[in-house]
């Protein structure tokens, strides 16, 4: 169900919206910041390492590069992969990757970087790195606190994949040609000032969980719907430019409390959204235009 907003509580209601916008902002800002400039950490700085053993760890995938150790690392070349492997494994937490433009490349297969949560791991940072045509660029398996800032991923199955309760992961500045994002199982993820364009899918699939903010992003060109929440419940989307797709630009089934603020929804194919019967309590308001 399409909730409108009552009338007595729209000016509160957008205040306290758009507060949480800025407030997604600042942290992206910051998060992005200390990305990039990241040596402030007293950490070790290196390379990642050959993989000559297979670890333990949760993907199931050959290895070509490792890094099980705090530090501050550097990908000094580019890395191709194939079918059951993954470019670089990550098995630990306070970790800053640096791709330096190198990129991590497949034939329609393999992963490019798997961040193993289940040890656990969190706080891990992934700058200006290039992913193509690979199955999935990142994937964060229950890892928590990661920001990934300006990459570039290209013609992947999925340029971003969430899955088994990660939580509270950044992704920023970054672009993904033919390439979705896909957030599985997973809580809290803030997305800000990302281009997503061009799949054979949807943009931006949401399932279970829920509580992602996304803000300034561009979803565009999909064959199917810009964003799909299937069910996810308590998300925010303000200000994004969700354009140009093959149904429509946000399609809810079963989700509930979502929020959309601001939102342009134009030229998609079959309309700006839908809104299946299960769905309730979501709120549309300035949305051009409007969901109804």
């Amino acid at each position: 169900m399409v909730s409108q907003p009552n009338h007595d509580r729209t000016d509160a209601s957008r205040r306290t919206y758009l507060h949480i916008a800025g407030a997604a902002l600042g942290a992206s800002a910051l998060l992005s910041g200390t990305a990039v400039a990241g040596h402030k950490k007293e950490k070790s700085e290196g390379v990642p390492k050959p993989c000559d053993d297979v670890p333990d760890s949760s993907t199931g995938l050959e290895p070509l590069r490792v890094i099980d150790e705090p530090g501050i690392y550097t990908l000094e070349s580019d890395l191709s992969v194939e079918e059951d492997e993954v470019g670089i494994l990550i098995l630990s937490g306070d970790v800053t990757l640096i791709g330096s433009g190198n990129s991590i490349t497949g034939d329609d297969t393999g992963t490019g970087i798997f961040i193993d949560g289940d040890l656990p791991t969190a706080d891990v940072t992934i700058t200006n790195l290039e992913f193509a045509g690979l199955s999935r660029a990142i994937d964060l398996f229950e890892t928590a606190e990661c920001v990934i800032v300006n990459i570039l991923a290209e013609d992947c199955g999925t340029g971003v994949f969430q899955s088994n309760d990660a939580q509270d992961n950044t992704i920023v500045k970054s672009t993904f040609l033919n390439s979705p994002i896909q957030i599985n199982q997973s809580s809290r993820t803030t997305a800000v000032r990302n281009t997503i364009t061009g799949s054979s899918s949807s943009g931006v699939t949401l399932f279970d969980e829920g509580g992602h903010i996304f803000v300034d992003n561009t979803i565009s060109m999909h064959d199917e719907a810009g964003v799909l929440i299937s069910p996810s419940t308590n998300n925010i989307f303000i200000r994004n430019e969700i354009t140009e797709n093959g149904t429509v630009g946000i399609e809810l089934e079963g989700g509930e409390g979502n929020t959309f603020i601001d939102n342009i929804l134009e030229d998609n194919e079959d309309g700006p959204c839908s809104v299946d019967g299960s769905s309730e309590d979501n709120r549309f308001e300035g949305n051009d235009p409007e969901c109804e």
